[in-house]
């Protein structure tokens, strides 16, 4: 008997529990979660921005340490050569040609007449 007391005591406390209502939330803690929530998105770009910018600055460092470096075994004055300058476009032939258009056959029956 004591234990169908225990199970329908606790039955009856399970289900009132469920059924409970969660607390309403105020404004004030509403949008203090709302800012929160924005405020780890933003702080997640920022982390991702500053970790590429500092994987950009890392390659130039090694780049010239590089540089510095085959200069250096080189034992010369005479530096590695740098990016070759970009040739100037060549100049467009078709537009100096000002030599007007005349038809090669003439047209001595006019198509009117017959």
């Amino acid at each position: 008997m004591k234990q169908l007391i225990f199970i329908i005591f606790l039955g009856s406390f399970l289900i009132m529990t469920s059924f409970a209502k969660k607390p309403i939330k105020t404004q004030e803690e509403l949008s203090a979660e709302y800012i929160q929530s924005k405020l780890e998105v933003i702080r997640k770009e920022e982390w991702l921005k500053c970790k590429q910018n500092t994987i950009n600055d890392a390659e130039v460092y090694v780049d010239s340490i590089i540089y510095r470096s085959v200069n250096f075994n080189i034992g010369d004055t005479i530096k590695t050569p740098g990016k070759p300058i970009k040739p100037s476009k060549p100049f467009d032939v078709l537009k100096l040609d000002s030599t007007p258009i005349v038809p090669i056959l003439k047209d001595t029956v006019s198509p009117h007449q017959g």
